[in-house]
């Protein structure tokens, strides 16, 4: 069937759009999540299930609903997945905090289906690299770059994990998820409670990590063209520990540019490590194995996305020494310094591994 341009750019925008909403709501929420914890009347640690409830359902439905769309059919899958994120989250708006969180499994549920068939199917009708520049505008992030998709991946053969030149890239791009919901987790509630800002302010604060990715998103890749992904990675990784470890020691005194400065290192670095780390897995890999793999760095950064919900989350909370919503603004600020004191660590630990999968590439070069 022949295609308009025109058509091509609309389905394409169409498609880019259904993966920038099931992005949106991974993060979406978390800005309200002060307000929320107020409204209902809810702890921390109850209101970290707004977040929880739907990373765990899109983590846990992603390859099924890939695999039920090669059944029953791709379009008619995703189309009823748009239809059930769209319900849901009109019932989020009305519902109780219970019902809430319903609603945010079901939204969950309609993101699986939105984020794997709406790159399933732009991939098989436009081709990976038009489709890759696009969504790396829609999305804010250069998490698609060269990276193929194609539905439910076959079951994980066990030597692949224990490859250290596979496995280090997965495992830092984890922990880097990690990190990243991390600042998302805590963000609103520093900025609310520790900076004294409103929940406009705090939004708005919140929308410089997408606005920076979406522009470093691009230029990222191509430094990864020029420099290799391993150094490209690396230096990323290296942006990341160093604003992490800022955020870490640097007081409230210094107002919202004190946390501003050292977030825009670190969301830099998130946009190098992720165009390059993904250049890196995906590269050399024979085409029987491209989409297991793809479907690899997605698991990794959905596990990493649970991971910082609930256990940053849960250091923060520790670390305040209480209720957030009765905590005093030095306890917020200090709870915030130990979840970055942490992320530094987890970042350190990234580059240990990208390491060791670096060395272990090399060496069979290295051996002839």
């Amino acid at each position: 069937m022949n295609i308009t341009h025109s058509s091509q750019r609309g389905a394409l925008a169409c498609l880019s759009l259904c993966v920038l909403l099931s992005s949106l709501g991974t993060s979406i929420a978390n800005v309200a999540l002060p307000e929320l914890a107020r409204a209902f009347g809810v702890s921390f640690q109850q209101v970290q299930w707004v977040v929880l409830a739907y990373l765990l359902a899109v983590t846990s439905l992603i390859v099924g609903v890939g695999r039920l769309g090669d059944l029953i059919g791709k379009r008619r899958l995703l189309l009823a997945g748009i239809l059930l994120f769209s319900l849901a989250s009109l019932a989020a708006g009305l519902a109780s905090f219970r019902g809430l969180l319903a609603a945010r499994a079901l939204q969950g549920l309609g993101a699986a289906a939105m984020l794997a068939l709406a790159m399933t199917l732009g991939r098989g009708r436009f081709g990976p690299q038009n489709l890759a520049w696009l969504l790396a505008a829609a999305v804010g992030v250069s998490a698609f770059l060269r990276v193929e998709a194609r539905g439910a991946a076959p079951l994980v053969r066990i030597d692949m994990l224990r490859d250290p030149a596979l496995g280090g890239p997965l495992i830092a791009a984890a922990l880097v998820a990690t990190v990243m919901m991390g600042t998302l987790v805590v963000g609103p509630f520093h900025l609310s409670r520790a900076l004294g800002l409103d929940a406009m302010g705090a939004g708005l604060a919140m929308s410089m990590g997408p606005a920076i990715s979406m522009l470093a998103g691009v230029p990222a890749g191509r430094l990864a063209d020029r420099f290799g992904a391993d150094r490209v990675s690396l230096a990323g990784l290296a942006a990341m520990l160093a604003g992490a470890a800022l955020l870490a020691a640097l007081p409230a005194s210094l107002g919202i540019a004190g946390y501003l400065a050292p977030l825009a290192a670190l969301t830099v670095g998130y946009a190098l490590f992720q165009a390059a780390n993904n250049t890196l897995v995906m590269a050399g890999q024979p085409a029987d194995r491209r989409g297991l793999v793809s479907g690899l760095l997605n698991l990794a950064r959905n596990l990493g996305l649970v991971t910082g919900a609930a256990a940053l989350g849960a250091v923060f909370a520790a670390a305040a020494g209480g209720p957030i919503a009765d905590a005093r603004p030095e306890a917020v600020s200090w709870a915030t310094r130990a979840v970055f004191a942490v992320s530094a660590l987890l970042m350190a630990a990234a580059i240990l591994a990208l390491r060791r999968g670096r060395r272990a590439r090399l060496a069979p070069a290295r051996a002839a």
